[in-house]
């Protein structure tokens, strides 16, 4: 089947939407023109930190992330990672690649505008297209257009997970004494506390190690104990616990779900994901897609593919699947 592709809108600047513009001019050269929504003022997604300014506000990396894939499995398609970046690539040897990736592949395209410092704040469909509102930065006035197709790149990690059935657990966050990883930058604010990381996921594992160079003691709380990390036995900082029930702010205790009690805890630091956020549609769209009217939800449905939307395949997402290799995924996707 042929595909009519005018006019597109690809809402990211991360991976998916530098992949899916890449993809697109290489195999769409009658494509009219693509409008690309960059919500900064440089590409990269959330692996952009403006290290310049120091701004780390809404920044998801933390200062001495490493990638968990080797770079032959991150890399896009015909593009490696330069020699001298380590086998886990850093944090800004990944940004400075997605530099380079937009450079040589889009930067410089007159097919594509991007729109810097622009947050899309609604897409819903007008007859047979899409309208796109866009708020720019230092500008009264919205950016608005109109797309025969649309691909939002907008990634998932903007609105965290934190579970809601642990009792107490609003006191720690009035008293700034549990975070979500989404805010964690460095472990020093750890340094000689008790602190409990709560997540088995790639993040968890990751933050627990870390907090542990500094911390008096390291809990890493997991759902299923027996799915601790053989890297932590024997650790005499780490201990792994089962999944936290209720905590109480005033005695510094955590109940956990085998009635343990830890004592003389200062610090929770929640590495539990990230709901999906798709409060930019339409309600239709919205509700359709998370199965909630505020677009927000653990998880999405009706996605031909993880890609296109079932009732309107003009509608695609980049990237929605958890637990993948994104890089070479957004292309193939």
């Amino acid at each position: 089947m042929s595909v009519k592709l005018q006019k597109l809108a690809i809402i990211g600047g991360g991976p998916g939407g530098l992949a899916t513009s890449r993809v697109v001019l290489a195999n769409y050269p009658s494509i009219e023109h693509i409008d690309l929504f960059v919500n900064d003022d440089n590409v990269g997604g959330l692996w952009y930190v403006p290290e310049q300014t120091g701004d780390k506000k809404e920044r998801v990396m933390y200062d001495y992330l490493e990638t968990n894939l080797p770079k032959e499995l991150m890399q896009f398609s015909g593009v490696p990672f330069k020699n001298d970046v380590s086998e886990f690539p850093k944090r800004q040897d990944v940004f400075n690649y997605l530099q380079d990736y937009h450079t040589h592949f889009i930067k410089d395209n007159q097919k594509v505008t991007i729109h810097w410092n622009s947050e899309v704040v609604n897409v819903c469909k007008t007859g047979d297209n899409w309208t796109v509102i866009a708020e720019v930065k230092d500008s009264i006035d919205p950016f608005k257009s109109v797309y025969d197709h649309v691909v939002s790149a907008i990634g998932h990690f903007k609105r965290p997970y934190i579970p809601e059935s642990v009792r107490g657990l609003d006191d720690w966050f009035t008293h700034g004494a549990a975070i979500h990883a989404k805010d964690f930058h460095n472990s020093e604010f750890t340094r000689g506390k008790n602190v409990v990381v709560v997540g088995n996921g790639s993040s968890g594992q990751d933050l627990v190690n870390q907090v542990a160079s500094v911390a008096k003691h390291a809990y890493h709380s997991i759902s299923d104990i027996t799915e601790r990390s053989p890297i932590y036995v024997g650790d005499p900082i780490i201990s792994t616990v089962p999944r936290i029930v209720a905590t109480n702010w005033d005695t510094r205790t955590i109940e956990l779900a085998d009635s343990q009690v830890l004592k003389d805890i200062d610090i929770l630091i929640y590495a539990t994901g990230y709901l999906y956020d798709l409060s930019i549609f339409d309600k239709e769209v919205r509700k359709d897609i998370t199965g909630d009217v505020s677009g927000i939800s653990k998880t999405v449905t009706n996605l031909f593919s993880h890609i296109f939307w079932n009732k309107d395949p003009t509608l695609a997402f980049s990237l929605i699947p958890l637990g993948i290799i994104p890089f070479p995924l957004a292309e193939l996707q």
